[in-house]
């Protein structure tokens, strides 16, 4: 199964309620680059997760108008101070077999890719604002079931376009 890792576009600046930052026009462009470049890829993912903080539901929206077919999924479960474990449950207890796409935050997604590869959630793992990244797993999904296959900053997605 392949697990594909995307943190929210550019967001308007930290406030009092932070859930309700949306993204900026450059987070609309980052979130629009990261979909055209899974499609061009013939990426077909069964569901898309997403939190549900404002800036990842409008990444997950635009993503999702490229793969119309994918279920839709809110999640308390993306939000910044979630525990992985139960992530992986609710991937569990889907049913689907084939990819999932999964739009969320920092410091949540570096300590994802972690736990599902090393089974620990403190390797250090650079992962800016539009970043992109694909891991393999064996299912069921827990810890040291995942391969990080690759992870591209938002930066190396604009120079595939």
């Amino acid at each position: 199964m392949q697990l594909f890792l995307l943190r929210h576009g550019d967001a308007e600046p930290f406030r009092t309620d932070d859930a309700s930052r949306a993204l900026t026009p450059a987070g609309e462009e980052q979130s629009n680059r990261a979909g055209k470049f899974l499609q061009s890829r013939g990426v077909q993912p069964d569901l898309i997760f997403h939190s549900p903080l404002l800036r990842a539901k409008q990444t997950a929206s635009l993503i999702h108008t490229r793969f119309p077919s994918a279920a839709m999924k809110e999640t308390e479960h993306l939000t910044p101070s979630s525990d992985q474990r139960q992530l992986l449950q609710e991937f569990n207890g889907t049913g689907y077999r084939n990819a999932f796409f999964c739009v969320g935050h920092e410091p949540f997604l570096s300590a994802l890719i972690s736990f599902l590869t090393t089974g620990s959630r403190n390797a250090h793992i650079a992962f800016g604002t539009g970043s992109l990244a694909c891991l393999h797993i064996s299912l069921p999904f827990e810890p040291e079931s995942g391969k990080l296959l690759w992870l591209l900053p938002n930066e190396m997605l604009r120079m595939e376009g």
